[in-house]
Protein backbone atom coordinates (compact mmCIF):
# COMPACT_ATOMS: atom_id res chain seq x y z
CA UNK A 1 0.00 0.00 0.00
CA UNK A 2 1.27 3.50 -0.87
CA UNK A 3 0.86 5.12 2.54
CA UNK A 4 1.89 8.58 1.33
CA UNK A 5 -0.68 8.75 -1.45
CA UNK A 6 -3.35 7.11 0.68
CA UNK A 7 -2.67 9.54 3.51
CA UNK A 8 -2.95 12.52 1.15
CA UNK A 9 -6.37 11.22 0.19
CA UNK A 10 -7.35 10.95 3.83
CA UNK A 11 -6.04 14.44 4.58
CA UNK A 12 -8.08 15.79 1.70
CA UNK A 13 -11.16 14.21 3.27
CA UNK A 14 -10.06 15.67 6.60
CA UNK A 15 -9.77 19.17 5.13
CA UNK A 16 -13.25 18.86 3.67
CA UNK A 17 -14.75 17.88 7.00
CA UNK A 18 -12.76 20.58 8.78
CA UNK A 19 -14.48 23.32 6.75
CA UNK A 20 -17.63 22.63 8.77
CA UNK A 21 -15.77 23.90 11.85
CA UNK A 22 -14.25 27.02 10.24
CA UNK A 23 -16.13 29.43 12.51
CA UNK A 24 -14.68 27.86 15.67
CA UNK A 25 -11.32 28.04 17.40
CA UNK A 26 -9.59 25.73 14.95
CA UNK A 27 -6.30 25.45 16.85
CA UNK A 28 -7.79 24.22 20.10
CA UNK A 29 -10.58 22.26 18.44
CA UNK A 30 -8.16 20.61 16.07
CA UNK A 31 -6.14 19.06 18.91
CA UNK A 32 -9.37 17.91 20.55
CA UNK A 33 -10.41 16.22 17.31
CA UNK A 34 -7.11 14.38 16.96
CA UNK A 35 -6.94 13.54 20.67
CA UNK A 36 -10.33 11.82 20.34
CA UNK A 37 -9.09 10.00 17.24
CA UNK A 38 -6.01 8.75 19.10
CA UNK A 39 -8.15 7.69 22.05
CA UNK A 40 -10.15 5.34 19.80
CA UNK A 41 -7.25 3.24 18.55
CA UNK A 42 -7.59 -0.29 19.97
CA UNK A 43 -4.63 -1.68 21.93
CA UNK A 44 -3.14 1.80 22.46
CA UNK A 45 -4.13 2.58 26.04
CA UNK A 46 -3.71 5.58 28.39
CA UNK A 47 -0.14 4.76 29.47
CA UNK A 48 1.00 4.25 25.89
CA UNK A 49 -0.70 7.48 24.79
CA UNK A 50 1.03 9.38 27.60
CA UNK A 51 4.44 8.16 26.40
CA UNK A 52 3.63 8.95 22.77
CA UNK A 53 2.51 12.49 23.57
CA UNK A 54 5.62 13.07 25.65
CA UNK A 55 7.61 12.21 22.52
CA UNK A 56 5.49 13.93 19.84
CA UNK A 57 3.69 16.74 21.72
CA UNK A 58 0.36 16.47 19.89
CA UNK A 59 -2.10 13.88 18.66
CA UNK A 60 -2.26 15.61 15.28
CA UNK A 61 1.47 15.08 14.84
CA UNK A 62 0.94 11.37 15.49
CA UNK A 63 -1.84 11.30 12.90
CA UNK A 64 0.54 12.73 10.31
CA UNK A 65 3.54 10.49 11.06
CA UNK A 66 5.04 8.86 7.96
CA UNK A 67 5.26 5.09 7.79
CA UNK A 68 9.01 5.08 8.40
CA UNK A 69 8.58 6.81 11.76
CA UNK A 70 5.78 4.48 12.80
CA UNK A 71 8.07 1.53 12.11
CA UNK A 72 10.68 3.31 14.20
CA UNK A 73 8.25 3.53 17.10
CA UNK A 74 7.92 -0.23 17.10
CA UNK A 75 11.69 -0.66 16.95
CA UNK A 76 12.17 1.79 19.85
CA UNK A 77 9.55 -0.13 21.84
CA UNK A 78 7.26 2.86 22.28
CA UNK A 79 4.78 0.69 20.41
CA UNK A 80 4.50 -3.02 19.81
CA UNK A 81 4.32 -4.25 16.22
CA UNK A 82 0.57 -4.80 16.64
CA UNK A 83 0.07 -1.29 18.00
CA UNK A 84 2.09 0.24 15.17
CA UNK A 85 -0.08 -1.63 12.67
CA UNK A 86 -3.24 -0.30 14.34
CA UNK A 87 -1.88 3.25 14.23
CA UNK A 88 -1.22 2.86 10.49
CA UNK A 89 -4.72 1.47 9.99
CA UNK A 90 -6.35 4.39 11.79
CA UNK A 91 -4.28 6.83 9.73
CA UNK A 92 -5.23 5.41 6.37
CA UNK A 93 -8.72 3.94 6.67
CA UNK A 94 -11.36 6.53 5.76
CA UNK A 95 -13.70 5.07 8.38
CA UNK A 96 -11.46 6.60 11.04
CA UNK A 97 -11.05 10.06 9.54
CA UNK A 98 -10.68 12.30 12.67
CA UNK A 99 -12.97 15.20 11.77
CA UNK A 100 -15.73 12.88 10.60
CA UNK A 101 -15.48 10.81 13.78
CA UNK A 102 -15.71 14.02 15.80
CA UNK A 103 -18.73 15.27 13.86
CA UNK A 104 -20.52 11.92 14.25
CA UNK A 105 -19.81 11.93 17.97
CA UNK A 106 -21.08 15.45 18.64
CA UNK A 107 -24.12 14.83 16.45
CA UNK A 108 -25.07 12.11 18.96
CA UNK A 109 -24.84 14.58 21.81
CA UNK A 110 -21.42 13.51 23.13
CA UNK A 111 -18.99 16.31 23.90
CA UNK A 112 -15.34 15.67 24.82
CA UNK A 113 -13.74 17.60 27.67
CA UNK A 114 -9.94 17.40 27.64
CA UNK A 115 -7.67 17.79 30.65
CA UNK A 116 -6.37 21.02 29.08
CA UNK A 117 -9.85 22.57 28.82
CA UNK A 118 -11.00 25.24 31.26
CA UNK A 119 -14.22 23.29 31.77
CA UNK A 120 -12.36 20.17 32.96
CA UNK A 121 -13.33 19.52 36.62
CA UNK A 122 -10.65 20.83 38.98
CA UNK A 123 -11.55 18.07 41.43
CA UNK A 124 -10.30 15.52 38.90
CA UNK A 125 -7.14 17.45 38.07
CA UNK A 126 -5.86 16.80 41.58
CA UNK A 127 -6.37 13.02 41.67
CA UNK A 128 -3.69 10.47 40.78
CA UNK A 129 -3.99 9.36 37.15
CA UNK A 130 -6.73 11.80 36.02
CA UNK A 131 -8.55 10.87 32.78
CA UNK A 132 -7.15 12.63 29.69
CA UNK A 133 -10.58 13.05 28.11
CA UNK A 134 -14.10 12.96 29.52
CA UNK A 135 -16.89 12.09 27.10
CA UNK A 136 -20.05 13.78 28.31
CA UNK A 137 -23.75 13.54 27.48
CA UNK A 138 -25.46 16.38 29.30
CA UNK A 139 -23.21 18.32 31.66
CA UNK A 140 -20.54 17.95 34.32
CA UNK A 141 -20.90 18.73 38.04
CA UNK A 142 -20.81 22.37 39.09
CA UNK A 143 -17.75 22.76 41.28
CA UNK A 144 -19.28 25.75 43.03
CA UNK A 145 -21.80 23.35 44.58
CA UNK A 146 -21.37 20.38 46.94
CA UNK A 147 -21.40 16.83 45.64
CA UNK A 148 -21.75 13.43 47.28
CA UNK A 149 -20.93 10.06 45.77
CA UNK A 150 -23.34 7.29 46.74
CA UNK A 151 -22.31 3.70 46.06
CA UNK A 152 -23.27 0.27 47.34
CA UNK A 153 -24.51 -3.22 46.67
CA UNK A 154 -26.24 -4.21 43.46
CA UNK A 155 -28.30 -6.88 45.22
CA UNK A 156 -29.32 -4.64 48.11
CA UNK A 157 -31.84 -5.23 50.89
CA UNK A 158 -35.06 -3.32 51.60
CA UNK A 159 -33.09 -1.45 54.27
CA UNK A 160 -30.48 -0.42 51.70
CA UNK A 161 -33.09 0.62 49.13
CA UNK A 162 -35.01 2.71 51.66
CA UNK A 163 -31.89 4.40 53.03
CA UNK A 164 -30.35 5.10 49.62
CA UNK A 165 -33.55 6.76 48.48
CA UNK A 166 -33.88 8.76 51.71
CA UNK A 167 -30.31 10.08 51.68
CA UNK A 168 -30.21 10.82 47.96
CA UNK A 169 -33.62 12.53 47.85
CA UNK A 170 -32.91 14.71 50.89
CA UNK A 171 -29.42 15.67 49.77
CA UNK A 172 -30.52 16.43 46.20
CA UNK A 173 -33.46 18.48 47.48
CA UNK A 174 -30.94 20.56 49.47
CA UNK A 175 -28.91 21.26 46.33
CA UNK A 176 -26.27 18.52 46.66
CA UNK A 177 -25.18 16.91 43.39
CA UNK A 178 -25.39 13.11 43.50
CA UNK A 179 -22.61 11.12 41.78
CA UNK A 180 -22.83 7.37 41.18
CA UNK A 181 -22.22 4.64 38.63
CA UNK A 182 -25.74 3.84 37.34
CA UNK A 183 -25.39 0.16 38.30
CA UNK A 184 -28.36 -1.87 39.46
CA UNK A 185 -29.21 -1.54 43.14
CA UNK A 186 -27.93 1.35 45.26
CA UNK A 187 -26.49 3.34 42.31
CA UNK A 188 -29.67 3.37 40.27
CA UNK A 189 -31.88 4.03 43.30
CA UNK A 190 -29.73 7.03 44.25
CA UNK A 191 -29.88 8.50 40.75
CA UNK A 192 -33.64 8.02 40.54
CA UNK A 193 -34.28 9.61 43.96
CA UNK A 194 -32.18 12.65 43.00
CA UNK A 195 -34.16 13.02 39.77
CA UNK A 196 -37.46 12.77 41.66
CA UNK A 197 -36.24 15.46 44.06
CA UNK A 198 -35.63 17.78 41.10
CA UNK A 199 -31.90 17.75 41.81
CA UNK A 200 -28.83 17.14 39.70
CA UNK A 201 -27.18 13.74 39.37
CA UNK A 202 -24.27 12.39 37.33
CA UNK A 203 -23.51 8.84 36.22
CA UNK A 204 -19.93 7.72 35.59
CA UNK A 205 -19.99 4.70 33.27
CA UNK A 206 -17.64 1.79 32.70
CA UNK A 207 -18.46 1.90 28.96
CA UNK A 208 -18.99 4.55 26.30
CA UNK A 209 -21.24 7.47 27.24
CA UNK A 210 -23.52 6.43 24.37
CA UNK A 211 -23.97 2.92 25.78
CA UNK A 212 -26.74 2.43 28.33
CA UNK A 213 -25.59 -0.18 30.81
CA UNK A 214 -27.40 -1.86 32.36
CA UNK A 215 -30.32 -1.66 29.93
CA UNK A 216 -32.73 -1.96 32.91
CA UNK A 217 -31.76 1.62 33.83
CA UNK A 218 -32.67 3.06 30.42
CA UNK A 219 -35.19 5.52 31.90
CA UNK A 220 -32.59 6.78 34.38
CA UNK A 221 -29.99 7.06 31.61
CA UNK A 222 -32.29 9.28 29.55
CA UNK A 223 -33.40 11.47 32.46
CA UNK A 224 -29.90 12.02 33.82
CA UNK A 225 -28.90 13.75 30.60
CA UNK A 226 -31.37 16.57 31.30
CA UNK A 227 -30.83 16.72 35.08
CA UNK A 228 -27.09 16.29 35.19
CA UNK A 229 -24.95 14.23 32.87
CA UNK A 230 -23.53 10.90 31.77
CA UNK A 231 -19.73 10.81 31.94
CA UNK A 232 -17.14 8.32 30.72
CA UNK A 233 -13.40 8.29 30.04
CA UNK A 234 -13.96 5.60 27.41
CA UNK A 235 -14.54 6.51 23.74
CA UNK A 236 -18.06 6.29 22.30
CA UNK A 237 -19.12 2.77 21.41
CA UNK A 238 -16.97 1.12 24.09
CA UNK A 239 -18.81 -1.97 25.33
CA UNK A 240 -18.97 -2.67 29.08
CA UNK A 241 -16.74 -5.36 30.50
CA UNK A 242 -15.47 -6.15 33.98
CA UNK A 243 -11.99 -4.71 33.50
CA UNK A 244 -13.28 -1.19 32.83
CA UNK A 245 -15.31 -0.66 36.00
CA UNK A 246 -12.53 -0.47 38.63
CA UNK A 247 -10.88 2.46 36.80
CA UNK A 248 -14.11 4.41 36.48
CA UNK A 249 -14.55 4.24 40.29
CA UNK A 250 -11.72 6.72 40.84
CA UNK A 251 -13.72 9.25 38.80
CA UNK A 252 -16.84 8.74 40.93
CA UNK A 253 -14.90 9.49 44.12
CA UNK A 254 -12.80 12.16 42.42
CA UNK A 255 -15.85 14.25 41.52
CA UNK A 256 -17.15 14.29 45.10
CA UNK A 257 -16.61 16.11 48.36
CA UNK A 258 -17.70 13.06 50.29
CA UNK A 259 -18.37 9.38 49.55
CA UNK A 260 -21.30 7.56 51.16
CA UNK A 261 -21.35 3.75 51.17
CA UNK A 262 -24.77 2.13 51.56
CA UNK A 263 -24.54 -1.64 52.01
CA UNK A 264 -21.42 -3.52 50.99
CA UNK A 265 -20.14 -6.97 51.76
CA UNK A 266 -16.70 -7.37 53.30
CA UNK A 267 -15.20 -8.21 49.89
CA UNK A 268 -17.46 -5.97 47.83
CA UNK A 269 -16.28 -4.25 44.64
CA UNK A 270 -17.69 -1.07 46.18
CA UNK A 271 -14.59 -0.98 48.40
CA UNK A 272 -12.49 -0.21 45.29
CA UNK A 273 -14.25 3.16 45.21
CA UNK A 274 -13.54 3.60 48.92
CA UNK A 275 -9.82 2.93 48.34
CA UNK A 276 -9.80 5.54 45.57
CA UNK A 277 -11.59 8.06 47.81
CA UNK A 278 -9.05 7.58 50.61
CA UNK A 279 -6.16 7.94 48.19
CA UNK A 280 -7.71 11.19 46.95
CA UNK A 281 -8.20 12.52 50.49
CA UNK A 282 -12.00 12.39 50.34
CA UNK A 283 -14.16 11.87 53.43
CA UNK A 284 -15.86 8.47 53.60
CA UNK A 285 -19.12 7.73 55.41
CA UNK A 286 -20.80 4.36 55.75
CA UNK A 287 -24.31 3.24 56.68
CA UNK A 288 -24.19 1.07 59.83
CA UNK A 289 -26.08 -2.22 59.89
CA UNK A 290 -26.69 -5.30 62.00
CA UNK A 291 -23.65 -7.48 62.56
CA UNK A 292 -25.68 -10.47 61.36
CA UNK A 293 -26.36 -8.91 57.95
CA UNK A 294 -23.75 -9.85 55.33
CA UNK A 295 -24.62 -6.76 53.28
CA UNK A 296 -23.56 -4.56 56.20
CA UNK A 297 -20.25 -6.35 56.79
CA UNK A 298 -18.22 -4.01 54.59
CA UNK A 299 -19.84 -0.86 55.99
CA UNK A 300 -19.40 -1.93 59.62
CA UNK A 301 -15.75 -2.70 58.96
CA UNK A 302 -15.24 0.73 57.35
CA UNK A 303 -16.75 2.37 60.44
CA UNK A 304 -14.46 0.33 62.68
CA UNK A 305 -11.51 1.58 60.60
CA UNK A 306 -12.49 5.22 61.05
CA UNK A 307 -15.14 6.04 58.44
CA UNK A 308 -17.89 8.43 59.47
CA UNK A 309 -21.20 6.94 60.57
CA UNK A 310 -24.08 7.92 58.30
CA UNK A 311 -26.98 8.31 60.71
CA UNK A 312 -29.08 10.89 58.85
CA UNK A 313 -29.01 13.06 55.70
CA UNK A 314 -29.19 16.16 57.91
CA UNK A 315 -25.94 15.27 59.69
CA UNK A 316 -24.31 14.60 56.33
CA UNK A 317 -25.40 18.04 55.12
CA UNK A 318 -23.76 19.60 58.16
CA UNK A 319 -20.58 17.66 57.47
CA UNK A 320 -20.61 18.93 53.87
CA UNK A 321 -20.93 22.51 55.05
CA UNK A 322 -17.94 22.04 57.34
CA UNK A 323 -15.93 20.28 54.63
CA UNK A 324 -16.48 23.03 52.11
CA UNK A 325 -15.79 25.78 54.63
CA UNK A 326 -12.52 24.27 55.78
CA UNK A 327 -11.70 22.80 52.38
CA UNK A 328 -11.59 26.34 50.99
CA UNK A 329 -8.91 27.14 53.58
CA UNK A 330 -6.83 24.16 52.44
CA UNK A 331 -5.94 25.78 49.12
CA UNK A 332 -4.26 23.17 46.98
CA UNK A 333 -4.17 20.59 49.78
CA UNK A 334 -6.36 17.52 49.63
CA UNK A 335 -9.88 17.52 51.01
CA UNK A 336 -8.73 15.15 53.73
CA UNK A 337 -6.90 18.10 55.30
CA UNK A 338 -10.26 19.62 56.21
CA UNK A 339 -10.87 17.00 58.90
CA UNK A 340 -7.46 17.72 60.45
CA UNK A 341 -8.08 21.48 60.33
CA UNK A 342 -11.41 21.09 62.08
CA UNK A 343 -9.86 18.87 64.73
CA UNK A 344 -7.07 21.40 65.27
CA UNK A 345 -9.50 24.27 65.67
CA UNK A 346 -11.72 22.25 68.00
CA UNK A 347 -8.71 21.40 70.14
CA UNK A 348 -7.71 25.03 70.36
CA UNK A 349 -11.27 26.08 71.20
CA UNK A 350 -11.35 23.47 73.96
CA UNK A 351 -8.09 24.80 75.36
CA UNK A 352 -6.06 21.67 74.57
CA UNK A 353 -3.44 23.72 72.75
CA UNK A 354 -3.07 27.33 71.66
CA UNK A 355 -1.10 28.65 68.70
CA UNK A 356 2.57 28.92 69.56
CA UNK A 357 2.26 26.80 72.70
CA UNK A 358 3.63 23.33 73.39
CA UNK A 359 1.34 20.97 75.26
CA UNK A 360 2.52 18.54 77.90
CA UNK A 361 1.61 15.62 75.66
CA UNK A 362 3.59 17.10 72.77
CA UNK A 363 6.74 17.12 74.87
CA UNK A 364 6.64 13.30 74.89
CA UNK A 365 7.20 12.18 71.28
CA UNK A 366 7.14 8.54 72.33
CA UNK A 367 3.46 8.96 73.26
CA UNK A 368 0.88 7.61 70.79
CA UNK A 369 0.72 4.98 68.11
CA UNK A 370 3.59 3.90 65.90
CA UNK A 371 2.00 5.79 62.99
CA UNK A 372 1.77 8.98 65.06
CA UNK A 373 5.40 8.67 66.10
CA UNK A 374 6.40 8.19 62.46
CA UNK A 375 4.61 11.35 61.33
CA UNK A 376 5.91 13.27 64.35
CA UNK A 377 9.47 12.36 63.37
CA UNK A 378 8.89 13.81 59.88
CA UNK A 379 7.80 17.22 61.19
CA UNK A 380 10.48 19.91 61.01
CA UNK A 381 11.13 23.58 61.75
CA UNK A 382 10.54 24.44 58.08
CA UNK A 383 7.05 22.97 58.17
CA UNK A 384 5.66 20.22 55.94
CA UNK A 385 2.62 20.19 53.66
CA UNK A 386 0.31 17.17 53.68
CA UNK A 387 1.66 16.05 50.32
CA UNK A 388 5.25 16.29 51.58
CA UNK A 389 4.46 14.26 54.68
CA UNK A 390 2.52 11.60 52.76
CA UNK A 391 5.27 11.20 50.16
CA UNK A 392 7.80 10.49 52.93
CA UNK A 393 5.62 8.12 54.94
CA UNK A 394 4.72 4.50 54.23
CA UNK A 395 1.27 4.78 55.75
CA UNK A 396 -2.04 4.23 53.96
CA UNK A 397 -4.02 7.46 53.34
CA UNK A 398 -6.65 6.51 55.93
CA UNK A 399 -4.17 5.77 58.74
CA UNK A 400 -2.10 8.82 57.79
CA UNK A 401 -5.06 11.24 58.00
CA UNK A 402 -6.30 9.77 61.28
CA UNK A 403 -2.84 9.86 62.87
CA UNK A 404 -2.15 13.43 61.78
CA UNK A 405 -5.51 14.46 63.21
CA UNK A 406 -4.61 12.89 66.58
CA UNK A 407 -1.28 14.71 66.58
CA UNK A 408 -3.09 18.01 66.05
CA UNK A 409 -5.66 17.30 68.77
CA UNK A 410 -2.92 16.46 71.28
CA UNK A 411 -0.86 19.49 70.32
CA UNK A 412 2.11 17.53 69.02
CA UNK A 413 1.45 18.98 65.57
CA UNK A 414 0.24 22.46 64.66
CA UNK A 415 -1.16 23.62 61.31
CA UNK A 416 -0.29 27.09 60.10
CA UNK A 417 -0.75 28.49 56.60
CA UNK A 418 -0.99 25.06 55.02
CA UNK A 419 2.09 23.59 56.74
CA UNK A 420 2.43 21.31 59.75
CA UNK A 421 5.00 21.88 62.52
CA UNK A 422 5.79 20.18 65.79
CA UNK A 423 3.84 21.89 68.53
CA UNK A 424 5.58 25.13 69.50
CA UNK A 425 7.96 25.11 66.50
CA UNK A 426 5.89 26.94 63.89
CA UNK A 427 7.42 30.10 62.41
Amino acid sequence: MDLHNNQNSVLGCCDGAAKKFSDQNKGHLSETVYACWLDRIPTIGPVCIKHLLAEYQSAEQLYRLPESEISGLAQSRLLTAAQAEKLREYQTDSRYEPWQLYEDMTARGIHPVRYEDESYPNRLRAIPDPPRILYVKGGIPDEAGPSVGIVGARLCSDYGRYTARKFSYTLAKAGVQIISGMALGIDGISHKAAIEAGGRTFAVLGCGADVCYPEENRDIYEQIQTQGGVISEYPPGTSPHAGLFPRRNRIISGLTDLLLVIEARKKSGTLITVDAALEQGREVYALPGRVTDALSGGCNRLIAQGAGIATSPEELLEELRELRRYGADCGSETKGTAKVMRATENARTAGVVRPGETSKVQAEPEHGTEAERLIYALLSEDGQTVDMLMSRSVLSPGIFSESLMHLCISGRAVLRQGRYYRGGMEA
